[in-house]
């Protein structure tokens, strides 16, 4: 296995636009030309990152460089403008790069450009399994050092520290007049950055061709309105990109201070030190900055979020550790014990992984069958609660007259046989996660008792008349429509939103069959080990029972189906005879598959693949469409079976 991370510099020249040439097409050239398995392109404002892995070897460098520079004509490969990362340091550099902590650019704008080009490479696939567990990784990365620290929220770009002054100097940016006197390069970042922050009105004193140039750069929905070079009462913000502005003339600015009534001026302008302390000698609520200011401010922060680096480099590198672990197992397809190769499932997974560390409450959705406490579990064991307990509850399980006492405990007499006083589910969940399977089952009256908790985080033990505050998040399970309980008045309308802040839905097998040999072979194995046998393998009409078949019951009904069919197996292979009657009973072709009696799990799937090549006159595209796979899958799969030459 091969891992590498190239880094390329572009080249300074202006008024170019580096990302110009980065395009599909370009990148698809450069992925059929090197054949590696999976591939990603990362645009920065300064530079373009290539990650690169293989199953076994890499191309030679030189052979890297020479496609990059036939194929980007604005990408530079001399030596002293280009890195390469190799191995566990190519891994640690996606986890910076990913998250916007390499210092290359600006954090806010990278992260969502990294998922950009991620999103591009996912769906030509160009990534697979590989890219798909980093990028899982490092949302989950991403969210853990957003809620541990305050590295996000430092900035290091002009147009953030001085956006950040404007805050703390003015109480509500929405009301703040900015008026730009000239312009520079950056200009249209600090507005930018106002413009996010609240900001709305902006005055340009300056001619017409840098109006209409500071339009084009800056945000759409900025619009900037013209006026004379004279200072306006109303400017509570000032941006001077020249030495001798008469936005600061002595006279203009007494008066506006006079009108506003010494209400604050945020300036950031080129003026020396000298014109700096005249201006706060006569007016105590005059902010005044230049760039060097700046300059100063982002240096300090800069060792601010190195400092901060230190403590997260331990955490990067146990993800390192788990990548490679992960990498060189069997159980590429395992996401926090959940298994699955197909799209639904990857999506999925990037969702857990975005949402754990956040307390909201979830809701997941799935037919009975499809793994939702495994869900449950994931986003619990990936939360900041993981050390803390996880409590289950089968509300369909529990007899009416007991679940509130169940979840909420009682007080001593508080109804014949309570004894004692006891502490409920929540309670004992305070500080870690209580989920509630099968939610559709709650009566309406405890319907509204959970309500209260997710609004006041409170519970009230039965017979008390005493809250109890506690620290639970909830997450809830259904098989049925709640939404159409809802209009039926059986569901309360409010508690279903409550719950329903982040929807998890959980695809049938039905709907990723790709899932079923992987998930087959995962159970064969268990149960193998379990019942103490060398059952390894599957005959080819078991599997394409397994293909044809429904499975109403879903991934609990494949398990049970193995471990039944294991333990009737009387040599190491299950065969269909094996199989419960209801999965023998449904119909199927085997008239048209050529496989030998005994084909092993392999053998069916180099067979099914190449197949589906031939029936698509092997056009890749349509191919993996058909299988469910993405081409970096197909072409790793068609390497293993040493297809070498494709008709």
């Amino acid at each position: 296995m091969a891992f590498k991370a190239y880094k390329f510099l572009y080249p300074k020249i202006e008024n170019t636009d580096n990302g110009a040439q980065l395009n599909v097409g370009s990148i698809k050239r450069v992925y059929n030309a090197l054949n590696v398995e999976e591939m990603l392109f990362v645009r920065g404002s300064k530079c373009l990152t290539v990650f690169a892995f293989s199953d076994n070897v890499l191309p030679e460098d030189y052979l890297f460089f020479e496609t990059i520079k036939s194929t980007f004509k604005n990408i530079s490969i001399l030596e002293n403008e280009r890195q390469i990362f190799v191995e566990n340091n190519a891994i640690k550099h996606f986890f910076l790069i990913a998250n916007g902590m390499d210092n290359s650019s600006n954090q806010k704008d990278f992260v969502k450009s990294f998922v950009n080009d991620y999103n591009l490479a996912k769906q030509e696939t160009f990534v697979g399994a590989v890219f798909q567990r980093l990028f899982q990784r490092s949302i989950w990365l991403h969210e853990k050092v957003r809620l541990s620290t305050n590295y996000f929220n430092i900035a290091i770009s002009n147009s953030d520290i001085f956006s950040d002054l404007a805050c703390k100097i003015f109480e509500n940016l929405s009301t703040v007049v900015v008026q730009i006197d000239n312009i520079s390069e950056n200009t249209y970042l600090t507005i930018n950055a106002l413009y996010r922050l609240g900001c709305r009105r902006f005055l340009f004193s300056g001619n017409a061709k840098d109006s209409n140039y500071l339009g084009e750069k800056s945000l759409p929905e900025i619009t900037l309105t013209a006026h004379d070079n004279n200072l306006s009462n109303d400017a509570d913000i000032l941006i001077i990109n020249q030495i001798e502005s008469s936005l600061l003339d002595s006279e203009r600015i007494s008066t506006r201070m006079a009108i506003k009534n010494n209400a604050p001026l945020l300036i950031l302008n080129s003026a020396e030190e000298t014109e700096k302390k005249k201006l706060h000698k006569k007016f105590t609520s005059i902010y005044s900055y230049n760039y060097t200011d700046l300059e100063r401010a982002i240096e300090k922060n800069k060792l601010e979020r190195k400092r901060i680096l230190t403590d997260v480099n331990p955490w990067i590198e146990l993800e390192v550790n788990d990548f490679y672990n992960w990498l060189s197992s069997d159980s590429r397809y395992k996401f926090m014990g959940i298994i699955g190769s197909a799209p639904k499932m990857q999506h999925l997974f990037e969702m857990i992984s975005r949402i754990s560390q956040t307390d909201i409450s979830v809701l997941i959705q799935g037919d009975s069958g499809t793994g939702k406490e495994l869900v449950a579990k994931a986003v619990h064991n990936l939360s900041s609660r993981s050390e803390k307990p996880f409590i289950v509850v089968n509300c369909g399980a529990i007899p009416e007259n007991l679940l509130e006492s169940e979840l909420f405990g009682h007080i001593r007499g508080s109804f014949t046989g309570a004894v004692a006083d006891k502490n409920g589910l929540f309670f004992e969940a305070n500080k870690g996660t209580i989920f509630l399977d099968e939610i559709g089952e709650l009566p309406q009256q405890l319907q509204v008792k959970l309500l209260r908790f997710l609004q006041e985080g409170d519970i009230k033990p039965v017979g008390s008349n005493n809250t109890i505050k506690v620290d639970v998040r909830v997450v809830a399970a259904t098989n049925k429509n709640l939404f159409e309980m809802v209009k039926k008045g059986i569901f309360r309308s409010d508690l279903f939103y409550r719950l329903n802040v982040m929807l998890l839905d959980l695809p049938t097998l039905k709907e990723r069959k790709e899932d079923i040999t992987i998930l087959a072979g995962h159970f064969l194995r268990k149960y193998s080990t379990k019942f103490k046998k060398e059952v390894t393998e599957f005959s080819n009409k078991t599997l394409q029972y397994f293909q044809y078949y429904d499975w109403p019951g879903n991934i609990r009904e494949l398990e049970n189906a193995v471990e039944h069919a294991v333990a009737l197996s009387l040599g190491k292979q299950v065969n269909e005879f094996d199989l419960p009657q209801t999965i023998r009973g449904v119909k199927v072709d085997f008239s048209s598959n050529g496989n030998p009696k005994n084909a092993t799990l392999k053998d069916v799937e180099k067979s099914h693949i190449l197949n589906t090549l031939n029936s698509t006159k092997w056009d890749y595209d349509k191919a993996c469409k058909i299988l469910g796979i993405g081409r970096t899958t197909l072409w790793r799969k068609l390497k293993e079976y040493d297809v070498k030459e494709l008709p």
